[in-house]
């Protein structure tokens, strides 16, 4: 890692614009919506960036599993009613608003280094146009030869880490508390990882969902390891792959994977990885960018 903070003015720019990568047109929340009318683009259909907008149709905001998680951590075995009075707006995370004549590889940096790892792409009336994750830039960057090139002789271990480890016997509630503290954590003992997004589908699982609603307190007081779908084994990469063997799995879909020996990549670290090594590519620490692009 490099020792000061990467600005979006370190890294060069790619001579390609955002509009060039419209995606398909993305779920949005009314900011009014509690937060339980969102939990079911969140659990059944995977959708992790839900973005919050106002009557406007501006984009205000994003909900996303952790959002969720810390409603329940706050309010406990009350969760349920929390979620179902709790509006959007109150718990949303900040997103950064893009041009979309801005550059490709600019606006991947603003995104990359912002917290909710999204950001909102408008027109010039400021409507949203569409809605970028972490995930689609990965692709955008995927596509861009000479970036590709930088992340296949990049090593995947440069942006792996020790994730905190809980033991077997944590239970939902203990783990929920960690999670939205931390992000992703690791079961002693095993190659398991519980993420905000597993950790989340198992409060919300349709056999147990009954029991939260109901509020008996069970849910939280279970066990994870018992619980059975409160953790993940994430796909593995040898620990001399390169970074964008990395990528690849994220950009569909994983939310951490693990290089063998060296520890665990999750959004954030991947995040940052990639900005250190635009900045280093951009200060002439490594290639020498080629003028054709793609």
């Amino acid at each position: 890692m490099r020792g000061s903070s990467p600005r979006v003015g370190d890294v060069s720019p790619s001579g390609y614009r955002l509009w060039s990568f419209v995606r398909e047109l993305w779920p949005y929340v009314r900011s009014y919506r509690t937060v339980a009318e969102a939990l079911p683009w969140m659990t059944a259909l995977r959708f992790r960036h839900l973005p919050v907008i106002d009557e406007g149709n501006r984009v205000i905001g994003v909900l996303t599993p952790l959002s969720a998680l810390k409603v329940v951590d706050r309010h406990k075995i009350e969760s349920a009613k929390a979620l179902f009075r709790i509006r959007a707006h109150e718990v949303m995370q900040g997103v950064p608003t893009l041009d979309a004549h801005e550059d490709v590889l600019i606006g991947s940096v603003h995104v990359l280094l912002h917290p909710s790892l999204c950001g909102a792409v408008n027109d010039q009336s400021g409507r949203p146009l569409f809605f970028l994750t972490y995930r689609e830039l990965l692709q955008v960057l995927m596509q861009i030869r000479w970036v590709r090139r930088v992340l296949e002789e990049e090593p995947a271990w440069r942006a792996a880490r020790d994730l905190p480890t809980v033991p077997i016997d944590v239970t939902v509630g203990g783990a929920v508390e960690l999670v939205t503290v931390y992000g992703p954590i690791a079961l002693q003992r095993t190659e398991l990882v519980i993420t905000p997004s597993s950790l989340l589908d198992s409060i919300l699982s349709p056999g147990r969902l009954g029991e939260f609603v109901n509020e008996t307190g069970r849910v939280l007081e279970e066990l994870v390891s018992i619980r059975g779908c409160g953790f993940i084994k994430p796909e593995s990469v040898w620990g001399d792959s390169s970074l964008a063997e990395v990528v690849r799995p994220m950009m569909d879909g994983a939310e951490v994977v693990r290089v063998r020996g060296q520890g665990v990549v999750d959004a954030r670290s991947l995040a940052r990885t990639i900005i250190d090594v635009l900045v280093d590519e951009a200060a002439g620490e490594k290639l020498t960018r080629p003028t054709s692009a793609k």
